[in-house]
């Protein structure tokens, strides 16, 4: 990330950053099925992406998430 401080395009800063709100993401969705254990995965991992994956894609994106989510839970 210091390389990149003068450079117009900052690959491992965004790198970064989507670890971290995949991360969060996780850890979220973990924390959900702990706090209530006859929750669902599914239900628990859709909730967690709503409050902190959802914001930051795009229309198309969503769909693709949710369908993915459905299928791997």
């Amino acid at each position: 990330m210091k390389n990149e401080q003068g450079e117009k395009k900052r690959t491992a800063t965004e790198g970064l950053l989507w670890l971290l709100r995949g991360l969060d993401f996780t850890c979220q969705g973990m924390q959900r099925v702990q706090a209530d254990k006859s929750m669902e995965l599914s239900e628990a991992f859709t909730e967690a992406y709503g409050v902190t994956l959802k914001q930051y894609h795009n229309f198309l994106v969503k769909g693709i998430f949710s369908v993915c989510l459905s299928a791997s839970l």
